[in-house]
C-alpha cells in the first residue's frame, strides 16, 4: 500500500483515542499527523522519567525500570513491538513504586 493509505488508515485508528508510547511525535511527524495533545500518553514526556539532559531513550527506561533488553544492536521492530505489547499499567507500576 502507498504512503497515503496507510496514512488514512492510522489517522482512522487513532481518531477520538488516547495515544500511549513513547516519543509519539516522531511516529505522529512521520505519517504528517497530528493528535490533541490532551489524548497524549508519551512516557518520554512523564516526569519521573526526564534527566536534568532531557528526555531518555525507551531501552534504557526498559532496562533501568523492567530489566528488559530492547533495541541492542540493529534495530528489530518485532521484539520492540513484543515489549511495546507489554500491560502498559507494568511499566507505570514499576515506576510508582521507587516514587
Amino acid at each position: 500500500k502507498d504512503f497515503s493509505t496507510a496514512q488514512k488508515k492510522v489517522a482512522e485508528l487513532i481518531h477520538g483515542r488516547i495515544l500511549v508510547g513513547h516519543a509519539l511525535s516522531n511516529d505522529l511527524k512521520a505519517l504528517l499527523l497530528s493528535h490533541p495533545k490532551k489524548d497524549i500518553r508519551d512516557t518520554s514526556e512523564y516526569p519521573p522519567f526526564l534527566r536534568s539532559s532531557g528526555r531518555v531513550a525507551l531501552r534504557h527506561l526498559a532496562s533501568e525500570h523492567l530489566g528488559a533488553k530492547i533495541q541492542t544492536g540493529e534495530h528489530c521492530p518485532v521484539s520492540l513491538s513484543s515489549f511495546l505489547l507489554l500491560p502498559p499499567t507494568l511499566f507505570f507500576d514499576a515506576i510508582t513504586s521507587k516514587i
